[in-house]
């Protein structure tokens, strides 16, 4: 394989895992588990990052697509995290092979460094695994009715493809106010994303898009005020970084500054 077939190879893996470890997040009540996870997920978002910003400096685009359906949801959550530790031997099997396929030495280095990221990944998946067998009941959401958790997953869906979108210009792109603006729309659309997810976490909804469909009916949910309040909010907001970026592309010097200091 060439380096940037290998690289654009890795960007996928890492974006599976992405969003099947931030799925999985959510399924969980406890905090601190959760919180376990989320740090696991950042550490694959930079991983991703450094894939995907090799690729394009060895002349190649990286094309990001919603990969949804690669990720194992919909089943309880002790399986799904024993299928995260399964995903951390994959990708450690898979790294530490294709270190003898690339010549290039960058590309060498960088794959050392993540397997040894990939094994904590791994100790720290053991270790949930375990406190989430001590006591299903308690750290396990519970499922309202599938109206609920259509709604839900479709909000949280919708964001997701959002940042895939984002998340493929911000890469691909060479003009570094441009990077800046996109980085900038990402984090926001991933908060917004969070918030969503946290919700479903709080109000024991579980994170299955299977449930998805075109007629989502009424939500039994009793009070939707918090989880509307910043959908609403958020809406300004992207309506905001939609006229900034038709500024932008008029050529007017605005800042990220400029852009941040907005509510």
């Amino acid at each position: 394989m060439k380096t940037v077939d290998i690289l654009k190879k890795n960007v996928f893996l890492e974006h599976v895992a992405i969003l099947q470890y931030l799925i999985h997040m959510f399924l969980i009540k406890d905090e601190k588990l959760r919180g376990e996870i989320e740090e696991i997920a950042k550490e694959e978002m930079k991983h991703m990052h450094m894939f995907a910003s090799r690729a394009v400096y060895l002349g190649s685009q990286v094309d990001i697509k919603s990969v949804e359906d690669d990720i194992k949801d919909c089943d309880d959550i002790v399986n799904l995290i024993k299928e995260d530790i399964k995903a951390e031997e994959e990708a450690i099997e898979i790294y530490s092979a294709q270190i003898d396929l690339t010549k290039d030495d960058i590309t060498k280095k960088m794959l050392e460094l993540i397997i040894e990221d990939e094994k904590k990944h791994k100790k720290i998946f053991e270790y949930i695994s375990e406190e989430l067998e001590k006591d299903r009941q308690e750290n396990i959401t519970e499922s309202p009715v599938k109206e609920t958790v259509a709604f839900m997953n479709y909000l949280l869906r919708e964001r997701y493809i959002k940042i895939v979108e984002i998340v493929k210009d911000f890469i691909n792109d060479r003009d570094t106010s441009r990077k800046d603006f996109n980085l900038y729309k990402a984090i926001e659309s991933m908060k917004l994303m969070g918030k969503i997810g946290e919700t479903m976490a709080e109000k024991g909804i579980p994170v299955c898009f299977k449930y998805i469909k075109e007629k989502l009916g009424r939500t039994d949910i009793s009070n939707m005020d918090d989880i509307m309040a910043v959908l609403n909010k958020f809406a300004k907001k992207e309506r905001f970084m939609e006229a900034y970026e038709k500024d932008m592309e008029k050529g007017k010097g605005f800042t990220i500054g400029d852009l941040t200091s907005q509510e």
